[in-house]
């Protein structure tokens, strides 16, 4: 409907003054106080606005059927409409959808020209021209004619209002008039607004306030059409210069659409304007406020720019009246300070008499002031003896980490000894073993088969996977939960899966050697037996394929071993009945 009171504000020239305009028979004549509670409570209609917009949304969610989504979808967008416009146009679209979906026609166009509607008010005016023009008119019911011809002139009027020339706003002016003309001649039966407005543009100001107060009449606050119908006739109030009517009726229709939640207004602004004009420039710049603020939510692209044409000029004006209150200000505690001095020379004068009082207090203060000094020194003596308690304690702690961490070293390093003795040992017997076969192959005569046995590499290969096997098994033993912590630390798509149970894989072997202690790439490559440009190319690799690359290395390194307090029992092949106190690791 304010597309109808847009037409209203804009009528011809300035009538007669008319001197007996019908006033409305309602005792309801709320006040700028009462608009003011009205606003400080809008967040409160705002809240209840919304619940009613999630209900209708739950059904929405809950509805079974294409007609009852129809009914919903545009009972929304006629919710939003008010209230915020880039939701109203959303629920549009899906309102054009279902309509589509169910073959409506005449909803359809309804839709078409409700979102055109929505670029209207968002200031889009090209777009919205062509939603417009993209709509075959000549197959458009009554209803939606008329509907068409009034978006045109909303679109005309809202170009008048932004346009920069006189050129430009008669040009549009003509074009409205043009659009109203074509509506009213399409209706058959004149509603209220039209004759209204017929009869405010023909200058017969007196018939068309009969008419919209009557209509008044019927309404409550409650209702959001006695906003728009309270707006009407606050504009032909305006018209014959009855500013205080004026005011009284722009009050009545800003309650009702804060109390409705209606975004989209003129009221409060107009009011705005009036009431700077009287010199109320506190409440003023506050409604201008409310005004942008509202607006900007709604996201009424051409409300913004309507407050934002008049707020500096209101905001000028409000600093300029803050500033006199400070310069009030100023002067105020200009005389307090002289009122101050006035009382400093009394107390003086005062305390030239009480002389001997002040002396004894100064004494007792100089006292005070050196116990506590005093006691500032015993508190920064025990703040001392606090943090050199605390460095010992830190001392002791690094101290005992230290200790921990040898005591470990030396448990593995015995472990170890213990195992590589015994396989020393076994090395031993198998190389006796093996130049026993050879010296029977020389003995024999058979050279052929003693070059062939000293050329083969078999008996290496096969010393040195079982050296790793024997490797993986004493750090398991130690370390039962490297594999899975060590994948811990790793992305769980790069995780490491040995080939065998119990065995290590290359990369597990690298960083189970830094875990022991060897970090050197070069002793790593030959404890394994390949390169040290392999053994970089696996610590970069694997440090990459990590949870965090920059801390990963410290963090195997802090792979936690566990220990019980039994004895560890380490075989060996030539002494199976061997037995050495120990540790033995789980």
């Amino acid at each position: 409907m304010y597309r109808l009171i847009t037409t209203i504000l804009l009528g011809v020239a300035f009538a007669a003054t008319i001197t007996a305009a019908p006033a409305s028979p309602r005792h309801w004549r709320p006040t700028l106080a009462d608009l003011d509670r009205v606003i400080d409570s809008s967040n409160v209609y705002d809240r209840q606005y919304e619940q009613r917009i999630a209900k209708a949304k739950q059904k929405l969610s809950r509805a079974t059927n294409d007609a009852d989504r129809l009914d919903l979808t545009r009972q929304l967008f006629f919710m939003y409409k008010q209230f915020v416009l880039d939701s109203a146009y959303v629920y549009a679209d899906r309102k054009l959808q279902v309509a589509q979906r169910i073959g409506n026609k005449e909803e359809v166009q309804f839709t078409q020209l409700d979102i055109a509607a929505i670029l209207i008010k968002n200031g889009d005016y090209i777009a919205a021209i062509r939603q417009l023009q993209s709509l075959d008119r000549p197959s458009m019911s009554t209803s939606v004619q008329t509907y068409y011809y009034s978006l045109y002139g909303e679109l005309y009027e809202s170009k008048r209002l932004t346009a920069l020339t006189k050129a430009q706003k008669d040009y549009y002016e003509h074009l409205r008039v043009s659009y109203r003309d074509s509506l009213r001649n399409l209706q058959t039966t004149k509603s209220i607004w039209d004759t209204a407005e017929f009869l405010r543009t023909r200058h017969k100001y007196t018939d068309a306030l009969h008419l919209l107060v009557k209509a008044y009449d019927n309404l409550d606050v409650s209702n959001r059409d006695m906003g728009y119908i309270a707006y009407a006739i606050a504009d032909i109030y305006d018209k014959v210069d009855d500013t205080e009517r004026v005011k009284q009726y722009l009050i009545i229709s800003a309650i009702s659409d804060i109390k409705n939640s209606v975004r989209e207004y003129i009221s409060l602004r107009r009011l705005a304007i009036i009431l700077y004009e009287e010199g109320d420039v506190d409440r003023a710049y506050r409604y201008m406020r409310k005004s942008l603020e509202d607006a900007t939510e709604c996201n009424a692209k051409l409300r913004i720019f309507e407050v934002a044409d008049v707020l500096p000029i209101i905001d000028k004006a409000y600093d300029s009246m803050k500033a006199a209150e400070r310069r009030h200000l100023t002067v105020g505690l200009a005389v307090v300070v002289v009122l101050l001095v006035l009382l400093v020379c009394m107390v003086f004068y005062t305390g030239k008499q009480l002389r001997h009082i002040a002396q004894a207090r100064r004494q007792l203060l100089k006292s005070n002031e050196s116990l506590a000094e005093m006691n500032s020194k015993l508190n920064s003596l025990n703040t001392q003896i606090t943090s050199t308690n605390e460095q010992l304690n830190d001392a002791n702690s690094r101290l005992r980490e230290s200790n921990a961490s040898l005591g470990e070293a030396n448990k593995i390093k015995n472990i170890y000894i213990m195992e590589f003795m015994s396989k020393c040992s076994s090395y031993i017997d198998k190389l006796e073993a093996y130049r026993r076969s050879l010296n029977k192959l020389a003995a024999a005569g058979m050279v052929s088969e003693l070059y062939r046995k000293l050329k083969s590499k078999t008996i290496i290969d096969d010393e040195v996977e079982e050296f790793f096997e024997d490797f993986d098994r004493i750090f398991l033993k130690i370390f039962p939960n490297f594999v899975s912590t060590f994948n811990a630390l790793l992305r769980p798509e790069e995780s490491i899966k040995p080939k065998h149970e119990g065995r290590l894989s290359t990369e597990l072997r690298i960083y189970a050697l830094m875990r022991l202690g060897i970090v050197e790439n070069e002793n790593i490559a030959s404890f394994l037996r390949c390169s040290k440009q392999t053994v970089y190319s696996y610590r970069s690799r694997i440090r990459l394929r990590s949870l965090c690359p920059d801390d990963f290395e410290n963090q195997v390194l802090r792979i936690e071993w566990r220990a019980c307090q039994n004895s560890l029992i380490l075989k060996k092949s030539q002494s199976p009945d061997f037995h050495k106190p120990g540790l033995c690791y789980v």
